[in-house]
């Protein structure tokens, strides 16, 4: 997701959730988001609470990254 601040500037936000109880794993909010740190924030949730058998993603330029194929593969995670 992404906003704008009052002056202009934009932000984006990254919310990992669960998809069956809706509960926030995870949220990272910067004026950028790399893909680095969307591996950061993901190993740092697998580590707490397992890796999941899939990844349910939209389509923005840092979860489309070939860092983050790269690491769901190394994970045994499936992207979709």
């Amino acid at each position: 997701m992404s906003d704008a601040l009052t002056d202009g500037r934009r932000f984006r936000t990254l919310n990992v959730v669960e998809d069956w109880n809706r509960e926030v794993l995870g949220l990272e909010v910067d004026f950028s988001l790399p893909a680095a740190r969307v591996v950061r924030l993901l190993t740092q949730l697998v580590e707490r609470h397992g890796p999941p058998r899939q990844l349910r993603i939209d389509n923005g330029p840092e979860l489309i990254s070939q860092l983050l194929q790269d690491w769901c593969h190394a994970q045994g995670m499936v992207l979709h």
